[in-house]
């Protein structure tokens, strides 16, 4: 008899070639149907077939005559044999035969024979037949058929999780192994599972591989660097709605190429969005943006909630007048600011401080008396509101009240100009020598005689060429006639009423009429005493003289680079030159900022005022002399006076020694830094998360923080389980490591991973960056995206993409250090490569690597699996990690 093995899912009936009872030579064997392959589970409509058959798909077989007989898969609804034949097989269905024949049948189903016949039937093991027919005369041929029962007759197998209802996956059949994979009821939390399909949860921890709860998903806009408008992108890029991740809002986007459509200018390489066609364009030749611009030069021409600055919509056309700034705004000049104060030392606006006492060091004088020979007291030009003070005698021709204010002694009483003491005599060198409403002009009468004093002239009489030969004080240029002096005098109130690159001040040529506005005074020209009366913007008051601000200015660097009893701070009188050494303050003056510019070596920050360092100070004996939350220590800012007490450090802030200084009560000996006590504690979650030699479990030292990776513990030390020993073997009855006998473990890979070589690999089904990728790699299983040295690695990335139903997957290679060169992550020259058509396409952008699989499109076309292609390595796709296969597998 010849049998054949075949798989227990399907039935076969079993024949064997007689001798001598056949016509021919008969005999039965298996069929597999048309396509060679493995059997097809259909049931269709039996038929007859007469000679050899041709199919084995559900078909029944009738024999006539002698023949060779063929069964397929799937059950036969019914066998017929007709004439003399000798038959051994295994039924499901009844079997029909027709002649003369010797059966004996054991079966699931009945068998009738008709015509002469010896038949006896048996329904399984051991149980007598319940029918007969025919007669049992034994006539035939000696031959006999055999039926017996298929374990796997009614087994219903599946392919995959997907063939299997909702709350069932697909395994191999615990009960019947041998009838290959079923469909089993999905597993609770805590069991152990492979796959998510497996679990009622619909999620299989990767890490403990056991069913729980599927963990809350990760905030897909996490680290999504947005935008609220395009001032916030580089040049090059404008702010609009993300096409990747659309829900997490706008980010910074490549600027347009010309014809792409645009809707506004910051969008457009060009800078130009048509606001015709809507389409970037290059921008045509602009009109005049200044025209029509009202500009203006200095603070002066603007209104008095304005200041002049740099126009921030049109640069290119200078200066204009914008609001006042509130306070906490930038700011240069007081001008800038709503509040009229700017303060230098911040650069800020804020409200104007309370102003120093304006005669501090002012010295006043009681009278004349009270001054030297060549000065006189009178109301101070520089500081009016302190009073008088000792000011130089007057030359002769300036205005004067008395004589002790003229250098000569001599106050015309009705002229009030300081005259020579000779005046009175009739000759005269100038009109200073003459009286009152007369001129010194040459003599008419006498014109030997040189100049006399002449009485001054009337008004349009007589020609004149100066001022002084007029009755009324002035001789216009014009005409050269006497004049009433302020007939045609433009007046002015103050520098604002003039043009720019003009002040206010009183008329040099006809000082009766008031002031007048006139041009700024050159550097070391004429006298000033306003910084507004200078072209330079700076009227140094020591010598009463216009100067470049910072001309003879001296500026320091710090306070070591002064002079003893001097610190370097920003100068008061020439703040926009910088910082100047000034003399240290007393006690109790002048505000300040930091000890160094005090006479006392100490600035009390709490009222900004020089003190003595130790007259208020509050010492501390030790820690439990301060309030909660605070700890005693030397004095960091007043080290001189001894300890005091001080709040309690936050972490990683302050140098520490002790963990009563600390916020959270831990001082990490090892750096001297406050730290709370778990933030660099390594926990783990179980034994494979730690090391060859280490096991998971409370950490001696910080039980607060969980479990921690501790050392395998060597034998006769205490265990309460394996996976503590170095031996890994615990003695359950002396609860000690003790050494156990055993062969050395196989190398292997981790859960999941397929092991080719020396190196393991996975196919991880999140998608990820590039370098998120490479970091999860690292993290998660101490490995590094996969190399691809060999068509062989690469072929197994092709099958695992396939496994995984994944279109492409990053792989370790990228030309990221020199564009062309590619290389893997290990920075070895990448020889073996399978590039795609057209790939590499040696972008600037295009830096990194995926391998494709099944059903791969890139701009419409399609790459086949294996291919590799190149693109930005901030787009989204699944990845393989590599490892290297452990010496041992890890503990679960």
């Amino acid at each position: 008899m010849v049998q054949e093995k075949l798989p227990p899912q399907t039935l076969l009936l079993l024949a064997a070639s007689t001798s001598g009872s056949l016509q021919g030579a008969s005999s039965w064997r298996p069929y597999y149907g048309p396509y060679g392959g493995r059997p097809s589970h259909s049931y269709g409509r039996p038929h007859t077939s007469y000679g050899p058959p041709d199919s084995g798909h559900g078909i029944s077989n009738s024999l006539h005559g002698t023949h060779g007989v063929s069964t397929g898969y799937g059950p036969p609804k019914a066998s017929s044999l007709h004439s003399s034949h000798s038959i051994s097989g295994t039924f499901s269905r009844p079997m029909t035969l027709h002649g003369s024949h010797s059966v004996s049948a054991s079966y699931s189903a009945p068998s009738g024979a008709h015509g002469g016949h010896g038949s006896g039937s048996s329904y399984g093991q051991g149980h007598r037949p319940t029918s007969s027919y025919g007669q049992s005369s034994g006539q035939g041929y000696g031959h006999q058929a055999q039926y017996q029962a298929n374990p796997c007759a009614t087994f219903i197998s599946c392919e995959d999780d997907k063939g299997c209802p909702s709350g069932q996956y697909c395994s191999a059949s615990p009960h019947l192994p041998q009838c290959g994979k079923e469909c089993l009821p999905d597993l609770p939390n805590t069991y152990s599972c492979d796959r998510d399909y497996q679990c009622r949860s619909n999620y299989c921890d990767p890490n403990t591989h056991t069913c729980r709860l599927r963990p809350s998903p990760p905030d897909p806009c996490k680290g999504f660097m947005a935008c609220q408008d395009d001032k916030q992108c580089p040049a090059d890029r404008y702010c609009g709605e993300s096409p990747h991740l659309p829900q997490c809002g706008h980010e910074c986007l490549p600027d347009l190429p010309n014809t792409y459509t645009c809707e506004r200018d910051y969008q457009c390489r060009s800078n130009y969005c048509n606001p015709n066609t809507y389409t970037c364009q290059l921008r045509p030749s602009p009109p005049d943006p200044c025209k029509g611009f009202m500009a203006c030069q200095d603070d002066k021409q603007c209104p008095a909630d304005r200041y002049c600055g740099e126009s921030p919509y049109l640069p290119q056309c200078g200066h204009e007048c914008l609001p006042d700034l509130p306070n906490t705004y930038q700011c240069d000049r007081d001008y800038q600011c709503r509040s009229n104060y700017c303060d230098l030392a911040s650069g800020t606006c804020r409200d104007r401080p309370s102003p120093p006492d304006p005669c501090a060091g002012f010295l006043a004088c009681q009278g004349d008396q009270s001054c030297s020979v060549v000065q006189h007291c009178a109301p101070s030009p520089l500081r009016p509101l302190c009073g008088s003070e000792c000011v130089p005698d007057l030359p002769n021709g300036m205005n004067c009240e008395r004589d002790q204010q003229c250098l000569s002694g001599y106050c015309h009483p009705d002229q009030y100009v300081c005259k020579p003491l000779c005046y009175g005599v009739n000759s005269c060198y100038s009109d200073s020598g003459c009286a009152y409403s007369e001129h010194c002009s040459p003599s008419k009468t006498n014109p030997q005689c040189g100049k006399e004093c002449q009485p001054d002239y009337p008004d349009m009489t007589h020609p004149c060429d100066r001022d002084e030969q007029c009755q009324s004080g002035y001789c216009d240029p014009a005409v050269g006639q006497c004049k009433s002096p302020c007939a045609d005098f433009v007046s002015c109130f103050d520098d604002s009423s003039c043009a720019p690159n003009e002040h206010c001040s009183p008329s040099t040529t006809r000082p009766q009429c008031g002031k007048e506005c006139q041009p700024d005074y050159p550097d070391m020209t004429n006298p000033c005493n306003r910084d507004e009366q200078c072209q330079s913007g700076y009227c140094d008051p020591s010598v009463g003289q216009c100067k470049s601000p910072c001309a003879d200015f001296v500026s320091c660097s710090g306070d070591s680079s002064c002079a003893p009893s001097e610190h370097c701070s920003l100068s008061a009188t020439r703040p926009q030159c910088g910082k100047e050494c000034q003399p240290d303050y007393p006690d109790m003056t002048n505000p300040c900022d930091r000890d160094e510019q005090c006479q006392s070596g100490y600035c009390d920050a709490n009222v900004g005022q020089c003190k003595s360092p130790c007259a208020d100070f509050v010492s501390c004996s030790g820690d439990s002399s301060c309030a909660p939350n605070e700890h005693c220590s030397l004095s960091a800012t007043r080290p001189q006076c001894g300890k005091e007490c001080q709040p309690d450090y936050p972490d990683m802030t302050n140098p520490c020694n002790r963990d009563e200084q600390c916020q959270s009560g831990y001082c990490d000996p090892n750096v001297g830094q406050c730290k709370s006590p778990c933030v660099d504690f390594v926990p783990c979650q179980g034994d494979f998360a730690c090391a060859l030699e280490e096991y998971c479990d409370v950490s001696p030292t910080l039980p607060t923080c969980g479990n921690e990776c501790l050392p395998d513990r060597p034998n006769m030390s205490p265990c309460t389980r394996h996976d503590q020993c170095l031996s890994d073997f615990c003695d359950p009855v002396l609860m000690q490591c003790k050494p156990r006998d055993a062969p050395p473990p196989e190398p292997c890979c981790l859960f999941g991973f397929t092991r080719l070589g020396d190196s393991c690999y996975e196919l991880q089904r999140s998608k990820t960056t590039f370098d998120q990728a490479r970091t999860q790699c690292a993290t998660q299983f101490g490995g590094d995206l996969t190399t691809v040295p060999s068509q062989e690695v690469n072929s197994l990335l092709t099958d695992l993409l396939s496994m995984g139903n994944a279109t492409s997957a990053w792989i370790g290679v990228t030309d990221l250090r020199t564009e062309g060169v590619f290389e893997d992550v290990n920075g070895v020259p990448q020889v073996f490569t399978q590039w795609g058509p057209g790939r590499p396409r040696n972008s600037i952008s295009r830096n990194c690597v995926e391998v494709v699989g099944n059903g791969f499109s890139n701009a419409g076309q399609t790459l086949s699996p294996g291919a590799w292609n190149d693109l930005q390595c901030n787009k989204y796709r699944y990845f393989v990690c590599e490892t290297s296969v452990l010496p041992i597998c890890p503990k679960l």
